[in-house]
């Protein structure tokens, strides 16, 4: 009997732990949604700064985590929302580079050609 209530016991712990983890994301899945949601206006320092990081320590974590730069996970981030917006919305090309934190539209549009390999006219045309 004492061996059944420990045997259910432990089992409760690891359902327990189980959904813990299932609901808890892990450190790459915070560090890539805080980039999704913030790419805007996102700096290393400002993000570095929200996890309590270095942002020397930060860059070299995230490189160890996903293979990619901040510059480079910055750049997808924006990149896919660019495209979601030009497939799925009215907006002019220079209404997308504000709202994706580039300061022109000349800037955004040369960072999706080179990143797509057409340009956003083009996207938005299909």
């Amino acid at each position: 009997e004492i061996t059944t209530r420990l045997v259910g016991s432990e089992m409760c712990i690891r359902d327990s732990e189980e959904q813990e983890k299932a609901v808890k994301p892990t450190l790459t899945e915070s560090l890539l949604q805080y980039i999704a949601l913030h790419s805007d206006s996102l700096t290393l320092q400002s993000m570095a700064d929200h996890f309590g990081y270095h942002p020397v320590y930060l860059s070299r974590l995230l490189v160890k985590l996903t293979e990619k730069t901040f510059s480079e996970l910055l750049l997808d981030s924006r990149m896919r929302k660019a495209k979601l917006f030009l497939e799925n919305t009215p907006l002019s090309n220079e209404k997308i580079a504000e709202l994706l934190g580039y300061k022109n539209a000349s800037n955004f549009y040369r960072a999706y050609k080179s990143y797509y390999g057409t340009t956003p006219r083009v996207t938005k045309a299909a």
